[in-house]
């Protein structure tokens, strides 16, 4: 048997490393994302399982804005829409990222 690391160097068809520069955060999109988690703790009641202390409520942000610049999230518009399906939605628990954008 081969080593991990044999096997991984042997490999062709892994993608190129991507080095992308980090993303800027402007004081708008941080009151965007602040209002947004919000309005998500007020709709669900049990958001504390996601989001148990600031760290976590601060990580799940950034995650959140990268994966809304990966998805072509930019509108007001399209997280309202987000929002308006998450009042539908019967669990007292908040979506993830990937969750919400599907919505």
């Amino acid at each position: 048997m081969k080593p991990a690391s044999q096997l991984m160097a042997t490999m062709g068809n892994l993608p190129p490393a991507v080095h992308a520069q980090p993303l800027q955060v402007t004081p708008q999109t941080a009151e965007v994302v602040n209002d947004l988690f919000r309005r998500l703790r007020g709709i669900f009641p049990a958001w504390r399982q996601a989001w148990p202390s600031t760290e976590a409520l601060d990580a799940a942000k950034a995650e959140w804005i990268k994966e809304f610049a990966d998805e072509g999230i930019r509108t007001l518009e399209q997280i309202e829409f987000g929002i308006q399906k998450c009042r539908k939605l019967k669990k007292p628990f908040a979506p993830s990222v990937g969750e919400f954008i599907a919505m």
